[in-house]
Parts: C-alpha cells; sequence; structure tokens
C-alpha cells in the first residue's frame, strides 16, 4: 500500500476505535444492597445482569456493583435462606446521559415454580443452580467419584505391580528353558550367543544360578559347558 492508502486506514481504524470507546464509557454504574424478604441483608447473593458477556459476581457483603453501558439489561439475583429458594428478576434500562448512576435495591421473594423455570432459563450458570434445586445438588457426588477413580487406579497399579515378574526370575525360566531344549547341556558360548549379551553379562548370571543350585558350570578347556543342576546340586 502507498503513503496516502495507508494514512486513510489509519483514521478508519482511529474512528472505529473511538466508536467504541465511546459506546462504552456511555452509560452509568447500577449498584445497591440485597436484602430478604424480612429486609435482613442477604449475604453470599448471585447476581447477574446480561451484558455482552454477561456479567455475574457472587455478592458476599450483600451489595453488588456493574458498570453498564446505554442499553436495555435484565437484572437477576438468587440466594437461598434456610432450604428457601430466593429470587429477583427487573428490567433497567440505561440511556446516553444516565453518567450520575442508579441505585436499585435488591429485594428477593420466595420462588415459585412457574418463577423458578422462567428465572434459570436464559442464563447457564443458574441453570446449573436451577438443576441442583430441582434433582438434589450433584456438586457433592463430584470428589467421591474422583476419590473412586483413584482408589481404583491405585489398585491396578498395585495388582500389575506385584504380578510383573521379577527379571532375574524371568531371566531364570528362559535360560533353564533354553538348556533344556539342548539336552540339559549347553556351552557358555552358545548362551552368550542365544540371548545377545555379553560374555561378562553371561557368566554373571550363570554364577548367580549355580548359587541358588540351578546349574552347574563344567570347566573344559578354555570353554565351560552349563548343565542343568537337580535338587542334590548334581547333574541331571
Amino acid at each position: 500500500l502507498d503513503m496516502p492508502s495507508q494514512k486513510i486506514i489509519l483514521v478508519i481504524l482511529t474512528l472505529i476505535l473511538l466508536s467504541i470507546w465511546a459506546h462504552t464509557v456511555r452509560g452509568a454504574k447500577v449498584s445497591g444492597n440485597i436484602y430478604t424478604p424480612y429486609l435482613d441483608p442477604a449475604y453470599s447473593s448471585i447476581v447477574i445482569v446480561n451484558t455482552t458477556p454477561p456479567q455475574e459476581i457472587v455478592s458476599k457483603d450483600a451489595t453488588y456493583s456493574f458498570e453498564l453501558p446505554e442499553g436495555e439489561y435484565l437484572l437477576k439475583a438468587y440466594n437461598k435462606q434456610e432450604g428457601e429458594t430466593l429470587l429477583y428478576s427487573k428490567t433497567i434500562k440505561i440511556g446516553k446521559d444516565d453518567s450520575k448512576g442508579y441505585t436499585i435495591d435488591i429485594v428477593l421473594f420466595p420462588a415459585t415454580d412457574d418463577t423458578l423455570g422462567d428465572f434459570f432459563s436464559d442464563n447457564d450458570s443458574l441453570s446449573l443452580i436451577a438443576s441442583n434445586e430441582a434433582e438434589g445438588s450433584h456438586l457433592p457426588l463430584a470428589p467421591m467419584i474422583i476419590m473412586i477413580i483413584l482408589v481404583i487406579a491405585l489398585l491396578v497399579f498395585f495388582i500389575l505391580r506385584r504380578k510383573k515378574p521379577d527379571e532375574g526370575e524371568k531371566g531364570e525360566g528362559e535360560l533353564v528353558k533354553f538348556i533344556r531344549s539342548e539336552g540339559g547341556r549347553v556351552m557358555q558360548k552358545e548362551i552368550r550367543k542365544h540371548f545377545a549379551i555379553s560374555e561378562a553379562k553371561a557368566s554373571l548370571l550363570i554364577s548367580e544360578f549355580e548359587e541358588k543350585g540351578i546349574l552347574r558350570r563344567i570347566r573344559r578347556g578354555r570353554s565351560n559347558i552349563i548343565v542343568l543342576a537337580n535338587k542334590n546340586g548334581k547333574e541331571e
């Protein structure tokens, strides 16, 4: 792009950003207190307003505050006091010149079956609460399921670990099987070739099995003959 075109694009982007900023800052602060039906502070209430994206707070101190641009919104609040579900819903409209803000106190009222369904239908977060209200809270099951999975995983791990053969026992079985297939005796160099191991490794294995009384090593010149031993340590 040439220089004039770049300047035009820059001006257009600047105007778009200014328009977005002007739309964002144009609006008002909406705040207030949250009360139970008996006008006591409703602590730990959930308050939601359907901006894009929705704004949601959990009010520990029974107060709330939102910065809302120009437009029409649905302000909702939820709480549960002594097993009773309390709701609030109100449509509010923010104009162009409402920079001073609004104070809207929320007074929660007991929910009915009809109001409960309408209240939760438009919000995913509150829909989860609604399903727990209708079916009983399933959230406590999550830690239990995780614990069960962990216990099963640990059991499988230890079972497989116990069943895993010791490398020495595995090697012992294969070595005995090989020697027996050769008629009960074999040259040491044949063991090394068959298992593709070094001379030192082959000698070490044979020495270990000699100590266990499984094999006997017979010297023949420069070579060793390895034979299977019986329970008395003699050649089979």
